[in-house]
């Protein structure tokens, strides 16, 4: 694969189709990298002098000025030694990392479709300053937009500094946007890796259960379901996730073996009050414990909420992935045989 030093142009034409994204009018042209977008909560970013592509199912943004080198990996560039992967490089032997293991060990790892699995993997070089590293990645598309508008998380709801937000598919899939250099910059000063490795002893769901409890997402933000997805996926539990109600019970006569439900309050079709006055009526779902989650520190909806059955009512604030988790764990304490 050839560098796309092309896409750097003002006047390139060759963009690629954006039929797989939900492409929105772009408000106005930013100078810096990402700005608030004025007429709505979407965040524009400019790609002029970006790499963007999509690799294992994210999209991965890097300042043209900071890759040295793209190409297909070649077997006989690489070293192995006892604890990792090495590149030879222009003389030099640089650290060969993977960019679906680094992003699983920030939990960012997301489903590959079996396609993207098939691709040839492609190696990029990415230095700042003398700091150099090799990046294993199978690139799925580029991107040569001159802006991507991107969904930012809600304020609420904490993120690493390297995540954008997530733009939607044509399917209605959230993909994530990562700031490559933030994300590889935390890579070179062993941020991410040490982090990583001290994680596993740190998690809410120990790594000895053969299964980890399901537990079952409900928000009509996607970004909010995104964010909850990694949280919950960081502290060791298997999540699904529905976008109001009525998709809610579709997922739960699909998936049996649903343990707990995080559900937010406010939401089109069926609401939180509605979905369990649902669960309520049925005497299998009634036995699964349901945390309400709103922005309305209201006493009458907590009263409300917990005469329908809810076993906890959460803020959205920035602490709240703490308290969820703390709170699905005591009522894992509570419900043992439901865990």
């Amino acid at each position: 694969m050839e560098m796309v030093g092309e896409e750097s142009n003002d006047n390139a034409s060759t963009a690629p189709k954006t039929s797989e994204l939900n492409g929105q009018p772009k408000e106005r042209e930013v100078t810096d990298n990402v700005s608030q977008a004025a007429a709505s909560s979407r965040l524009t970013l400019t790609t002029r002098k970006q790499f963007v592509c999509m690799a294992d199912s994210v999209i991965l943004t890097l300042p043209f000025e900071n890759i040295a080198e793209i190409a297909m990996l070649q077997e006989n560039r690489i070293r192995r030694t006892e604890k990792r992967r090495w590149l030879n490089w222009r003389e030099k032997t640089i650290p060969l990392y993977q960019l679906s293991e680094l992003l699983a060990r920030a939990y960012l790892s997301t489903s590959t479709s079996p396609a993207a699995k098939r691709r040839l993997s492609s190696i990029l070089v990415y230095g700042r300053g003398d700091r150099i590293l090799a990046l294993e990645l199978k690139i799925e598309r580029l991107i040569a937009e001159p802006e991507l508008t991107i969904q930012p998380f809600e304020t609420a709801i904490a993120r690493p500094h390297y995540l954008y937000g997530c733009t939607i598919s044509k399917a209605g899939k959230p993909i994530p946007v990562i700031d490559g250099a933030a994300f590889l910059n935390s890579v070179l000063d062993d941020d991410a890796l040490s982090t990583a490795a001290a994680t596993p002893a740190q998690r809410t769901i120990s790594e000895k259960t053969t299964r980890p409890p399901t537990l079952l997402v409900i928000d009509d933000s996607i970004t909010v379901r995104l964010a909850l997805y990694l949280t919950l996926q960081q502290a060791g539990y298997k999540v699904l996730q529905a976008r109001d109600g009525w998709h809610a019970i579709e997922q739960l006569q699909r998936h049996t073996n649903i343990q707990s439900i995080v559900c937010d309050l406010e939401m089109p079709n069926m609401s939180g009050f509605e979905f369990l006055l649902y669960c309520r009526q049925s005497s299998d779902l009634a036995k699964i414990p349901v945390v309400i989650l709103s922005i309305r520190n209201d006493e009458q909806d907590r009263k409300r909420a917990a005469s329908l059955g809810a076993k906890a009512y959460l803020l959205k604030k920035p602490d709240l992935e703490k308290e969820l988790l703390a709170t699905l764990q005591a009522l894992a304490m509570v419900n043992p045989s439901e865990s």
